[in-house]
């Protein structure tokens, strides 16, 4: 900010007007005359007031001519008005008594491309506060758990108190569009992304999402370990900061902490996104579970980058995620217990729909599975005979979607990971299927 005060000081006026008139041709007794003459009370302050005058008519010139320049010009246009009023309010109340000084906010390029985090100062920025869910965990047996007598079980909906207003915006999974006066920005900015970045902009970070299970697997909330710890993988390109950042937040609040072995960011070569910088690494700081954040110099493409974090990854399974997700309750206990069943088994979760323009949450259907054509493309065919008798059963699909999958470490690198000629996406699931298959004749 920058305040423009209408207070200031004043030059006496013996020493401006002596440093004019002072000549050196003249006798001392001239000089002491000609000055008695001139500086006679009358004179001084005729000249003054004046002076001031013009001072008046010059500033007001600018002001009056530059008032219908463009929007850019608003902030010297009022500089001169506050400059203007201010040497009128002290010196010749040319301005009311009720004047006061604004406070002039002179935007830069450079302020106004940075996003919400970046934008706060550090000390002000808020911190999300975290909740392990899940630590409430009992044993088999009094005393100290081991990892072989962990009960883990998805708490009810009812029992979690949500920490954001119901009337927020997106709560719930509840749709938002943006209000009047953002609609020109949610269209500007639709290519960024190909969703709507400003709707998901207002929605919370961690907002309350409902329990859509199905009641067969409301049912089984129970796990028994030892289940494995995962290491999560999240690639990214050019992500939109509140949808990655949201996507932190649901993992974090909707885990048990003690199964997140790590969670592995790699930015695959961002281009004009500051937020994806410092913004992003002070972000990850400040979370309860160990993050590590890689990035390429160089574009990579996402098999290669998901290879790349594959091949640090530490934790007993690997969890590949998408960048603009929200994990619910419960999401990785079913994947990981049958992964403690049959370390061969690839576990992909019912995909859920959050709607590109409103963000609402659609629940995703269950009587389909994947398949290809003999083009090689893939695509979701409905099961023959399918029954809503036990849909808590797993179901045995010839092929895989591949952007959200669970798979136990030591078997992905046993298949020999992917295949890094795939630059992009949209073969590598046909390969992790065909190769899963082979592997269990």
């Amino acid at each position: 900010m920058t305040k423009r005060s209408g207070g200031g000081t004043q030059s006496s006026s013996s020493s401006l007007i002596g440093r004019i008139t002072s000549k050196e041709t003249m006798s001392p007794n001239q000089n002491r005359r000609i000055e008695s003459k001139f500086f006679s009370h009358d004179r001084i302050h005729t000249i003054i007031l004046t002076s001031l005058i013009w001072i008046i008519i010059i500033l007001s010139f600018f002001l009056f001519t530059n008032q219908f320049n463009s929007s850019g010009q608003c902030a010297q246009d009022s500089l001169i008005k506050n400059a203007l009023c201010g040497i009128g309010q002290v010196l010749t109340r040319f301005c009311t008594d009720s004047y006061q000084s604004e406070q002039i906010f002179i935007p830069t390029l450079k302020s106004q491309s940075k996003s919400t985090i970046e934008n706060l100062p550090k000390e002000n920025i808020l911190k999300m506060k975290y909740n392990d869910v899940y630590e409430q965990e009992t044993c088999q047996r009094n005393g100290e758990c081991s990892d072989d007598e962990l009960i883990f079980e998805i708490p009810d909906q009812f029992s979690q108190i949500n920490p954001n207003p119901s009337n927020w915006p997106g709560e719930m999974g509840e749709p938002y569009l943006p209000p009047k006066h953002l609609e020109e920005e949610s269209k500007r900015r639709f290519p960024e992304n190909m969703f709507d970045i400003v709707v998901s902009d207002q929605i919370a970070l961690n907002r309350a999402m409902p329990d859509i299970r199905n009641e067969h697997c409301k049912a089984h909330s129970r796990f028994h370990g030892p289940l494995p710890n995962t290491s999560i993988i999240i690639v990214f390109h050019n992500e939109g900061n509140s949808t990655l950042l949201r996507t932190l937040v649901s993992i974090i609040n909707r885990t048990p902490w003690k199964l997140i072995h790590e969670i592995i960011l790699l930015d695959d070569a961002s281009v004009d996104r500051e937020y994806l910088h410092e913004p992003l690494e002070r972000f990850i700081k400040t979370l309860p579970i160990p993050t590590i954040l890689l990035k390429n110099e160089k574009r990579l493409g996402l098999i290669s980058s998901r290879v790349k974090a594959a091949k640090i990854a530490t934790g007993e399974t690997l969890m590949f995620l998408d960048s603009h997700v929200e994990v619910l309750n419960g999401w990785l206990l079913y994947l990981l217990e049958e992964i403690q069943k049959d370390r061969k088994t690839i576990v992909c979760p019912i995909i859920d729909v959050l709607t590109w323009d409103a963000f609402q949450l659609l629940q995703g259907a269950t009587d389909i599975f994947g398949t290809f054509s003999w083009k090689m493309i893939f695509r979701w065919s409905k099961i023959q005979g399918f029954s809503i008798s036990n849909q808590a059963v797993p179901i045995q699909t010839p092929t895989m979607a591949g952007g959200l999958y669970a798979i136990n470490r030591l078997y992905f690198e046993e298949l020999g990971m992917y295949d890094e000629g795939i630059k992009i996406w949209g073969g590598e699931n046909l390969e992790m299927s065909f190769k899963c298959w082979i592997n269990s004749i």
